[in-house]
């Protein structure tokens, strides 16, 4: 008891890869977190220093940071491109990752990190929000129980007008979150999907798309995801019903009964089950796993909508 105690008290620390957007969001929420410590990152925007605690060391190589002797984990958030050759650098290290979605957009590169994790029994998560939003949480919870002769209907419609990214396309940047949400839930692959672009825009190397995708499982589930930045508002609205249920998860909605009061933003969890996976050394392969469900996922919308396009 007294050993698990001092586990719990440990303070772990921390290095991050990458201070766009999502990575200041990674720094400001760590600092709000016990028993965690952002000691290094890597950043070539001088800027970042006005950012960061004292202590923490600025690296513009993130090659450099890697041969820190006192690193417990590394946090990747770095632009998607990057991600593979970075990732599979701490994995071979075999540092605790925490790495931004997607993982890469990639199969073979998918099945290569999930190859160095069993190889090297690495500890690999991969940052899909809304698994850790508690109103999603809730509904994994109620359906849980379900009866095993129930199917399910999901029917989802998320995004905004943008972001529009030079190196990542729409279908990977908010479909992401609905398979994950998706497949989550239904606990099986589709049998069928059916995809189709429902708009398009172009400027320069600089996607704009919303797309629509329909899957059948074997289990008699169906689900309809939409998802895009070409939307005329911000919206993220899941809706799975059943026989028993109708559940809606709407994070943006402050009226919405699983929107529950809570201190606690999906992201401060997501880094909380980090410190938690690193002390108690869990290398299990859930989320590389499901990442590679995801990517395949993704992967066959690709090429859909890319054989429809007018």
């Amino acid at each position: 008891m007294r050993t698990n105690l001092i586990s719990q008290k440990k303070i772990i620390k921390i290095g991050l890869i990458g201070a766009g957007n999502w990575g200041k969001k990674y720094i400001k929420t760590i600092q709000e977190i016990e028993c965690i410590s952002l000691v290094a990152i890597s950043s070539k925007n001088q800027k970042t220093k006005e950012i960061i605690p004292k202590y923490c060391k600025l690296f513009q190589d993130w090659r450099d940071m890697l041969n820190l002797t006192d690193i417990d984990g590394i946090i990747v958030c770095s632009p998607t491109f990057s991600h593979y050759k970075i990732c599979r650098e701490v994995l071979n290290r075999n540092i605790p990752l925490l790495a931004e979605k997607p993982l890469t957009t990639k199969i073979k590169e998918v099945k290569n990190l999930l190859k160095i994790c069993k190889n090297k029994k690495s500890i690999l998560m991969v940052n899909y929000i809304h698994l850790y939003h508690i109103g999603f949480q809730e509904i994994l919870n109620i359906f849980e129980n379900k009866n095993s002769s129930e199917f399910i209907n999901i029917v989802s419609e998320s995004g905004s007008h943008g972001p529009f990214r030079k190196d990542t396309r729409a279908l990977w940047d908010w479909g992401v979150h609905d398979v994950a949400m998706m497949l989550k839930l239904l606990k099986e692959y589709p049998i069928k999907i059916v995809s189709k672009l429902l708009k398009k825009s172009e400027k320069g190397f600089q996607y704009g798309e919303l797309i629509e995708a329909n899957f059948d499982f074997s289990s008699g589930s169906k689900a309809k995801l939409v998802f895009g930045n070409l939307q005329n508002k911000k919206i993220k609205k899941f809706i799975a019903s059943s026989d028993s249920n109708n559940l809606i998860y709407d994070p943006f909605d402050d009226e919405n009964k699983f929107n529950y009061l809570t201190s606690e933003s999906p992201l401060k969890r997501c880094i909380k089950r980090f410190r938690e996976r690193i002390i108690n050394s869990d290398n299990n392969f859930d989320d590389i796993e499901l990442t590679l469900k995801i990517t395949t996922v993704l992967n066959t919308i690709e090429k859909q909508i890319s054989n429809n396009i007018q």
